[in-house]
């Protein structure tokens, strides 16, 4: 392993690679296909995702990658059956 040196104390350092991965979601304000709060939601499930690779012993970046996109893209459909299930509601309900 590489090895740095504090120059505040000499002491020679092991350096330890370690992995990481970043999310960020967004929707648009004016998007009206999704309720308020929705990115927080994509984002949350895009993070399971992360974390049930990590529990998995998965590390191919690919692979991460493929099923954050999966679970991205099953919260969206689940947020527009939502969207649409409520707004038959409440067409039901103005009858």
């Amino acid at each position: 392993m590489a090895t740095v040196v504090d120059e505040a104390t000499g002491e020679e350092i092991e350096v330890v690679p370690v992995e990481a991965t970043a999310v960020m979601t967004s929707i648009n304000s004016l998007n009206s296909e999704f309720p308020q709060g929705a990115a927080k939601q994509i984002e949350a499930a895009i993070v399971q995702a992360i974390n049930d690779c990590m529990e998995q012993g998965i590390t191919n970046p690919k692979e991460i990658r493929e099923r954050m996109m999966v679970a991205r893209e099953n919260m969206k459909k689940a947020l527009r059956l939502d969207m649409h299930s409520k707004r038959s509601q409440e067409a039901a309900e103005e009858k």
